[in-house]
C-alpha cells in the first residue's frame, strides 16, 4: 500500500481524489446521523436537497492533498488530484440535477 502512495502516476492522485472524500463524507455522516438510522437519515438528506450540498464540501480536502504532492514535486499525482476532483463534481451535478427533478 505504501508503495502505491510513493507513485507518481494520474491514478494515484485519482485514486486519493475520490477515496478522501467518500471517508469523509461517511464519517460526516455518522456522525450526523445520530440516532436515526442512517438509510432514514440519507433519505431525509435527499428530500430536503442538503445530500449533494454535503458531499461538496467533503472535496474541499483535495486541496491539501494537491499541494502535498506539488511540494513533494508528484506532479502526475497532483494532475491525478484534479482530475479526482473534477468526477467528483460531475457526480455532485449528477446527484443535485436528480434532486431537482424529483
Amino acid at each position: 500500500m505504501l508503495e502505491f502512495i510513493k507513485r507518481d502516476t494520474n491514478r494515484t492522485g485519482i485514486v486519493a481524489a475520490i477515496v478522501v472524500p467518500s471517508i469523509i463524507f461517511i464519517t460526516a455522516l455518522l456522525l450526523m446521523s445520530g440516532t436515526i438510522k442512517l438509510v432514514n437519515y440519507v433519505q431525509t438528506m435527499l428530500i430536503f436537497g442538503t445530500f449533494s450540498k454535503i458531499l461538496s464540501l467533503c472535496v474541499y480536502p483535495n486541496l491539501i492533498i494537491f499541494y502535498l504532492y506539488l511540494h513533494f514535486d508528484r506532479n502526475r499525482s497532483a494532475k491525478g488530484v484534479v482530475w479526482g476532483t473534477m468526477i467528483m463534481a460531475s457526480i455532485v451535478l449528477v446527484i443535485y440535477l436528480i434532486q431537482k427533478i424529483y
